[in-house]
């Protein structure tokens, strides 16, 4: 019994997916609000929304997660240095790499200028017609593409509050707070900023390593890092030998 119920569920999941179609009632959302560490004071700055799904949709937005996630890992489709929204990633290895950068700058006696940024309100600053562009240009499916940028378009939202559900609101545009997809949609929407900035030849830091491969005839293997910024999720770091490095990669950030 329990089975069966697993296979209806998936297949009741994935037909949406197959034929194309987003059902109405996915895009019914309700949001409910957590307090955040400081003082409400009434500031809606102060809390941090969640989006509450329909439980079919977050199973076939999971597959879908799943299946994207399989195919960019393999393939290494995404080129900037952000480390999250694919299996196996955490925040050990951006942390590793900036830990290897400040005992380099010590080591060399280089110069380091570091910039932290968290976006505020990532998720609502995604543009539907900028993500169309940033999967359309990792080559997916017309069809893949139109059905993820659907799921996202005409969305009803309800606030639940100490009074009952809100009247419905259209949200314009940006990704559900608690759905699935919505971390692999905004580390693909992200990637083209980290590949503009990675494409910059003079603002980066410059990290190079020698060691000996061959000693009987003296050469040497070297190895050079170059990293103008990194990210998890929607806090980057900005990395350069001088400070007009980093204006210049905070400036491409905020076109």
């Amino acid at each position: 019994m329990v089975e069966y119920a697993i296979k209806t569920k998936h297949r009741i999941s994935c037909r949406p997916v197959r034929v194309g179609m987003v059902p109405d009632y996915w895009k019914q959302s309700y949001l409910c609000s957590f307090p955040k560490p400081n003082q409400f004071e009434y500031d809606l700055n102060n809390i941090r929304p969640i989006m509450l799904l329909d439980t079919i949709r977050k199973s076939a937005t999971k597959l879908v997660t799943e299946r994207i996630s399989a195919i960019l890992s393999q393939n290494h489709m995404l080129k900037g240095h952000n480390f999250c929204g694919l299996k196996n990633e955490d925040t050990s290895t951006p942390l590793t790499i900036l830990n290897s950068i400040i005992e380099n700058v010590k080591e060399q006696g280089k110069e380091l200028h570091v910039v932290t940024q968290d976006i505020k309100k990532a998720y609502n600053s995604v543009s539907i017609i900028s993500l169309r562009l940033s999967l359309a240009q990792l080559s997916m499916p017309i069809s893949l593409v139109d059905w993820i940028c659907n799921l996202y378009e005409d969305r009803s939202i309800r606030a639940i509050t100490a009074f009952g559900l809100t009247n419905s609101v259209k949200a314009r545009d940006g990704i559900d707070q608690g759905d699935l997809l919505s971390p692999l949609m905004w580390r693909i929407f992200y990637d083209l900023l980290l590949i503009r900035l990675q494409d910059r030849v003079t603002s980066r830091y410059n990290m190079k390593i020698d060691w000996p491969s061959d000693i009987r005839h003296n050469k040497q293997y070297s190895l050079e890092l170059k990293i103008p910024a990194m990210a998890y999720m929607d806090d980057t770091i900005y990395l350069d030998h001088t400070v007009d490095g980093i204006q210049a990669s905070i400036d491409i950030a905020s076109e």
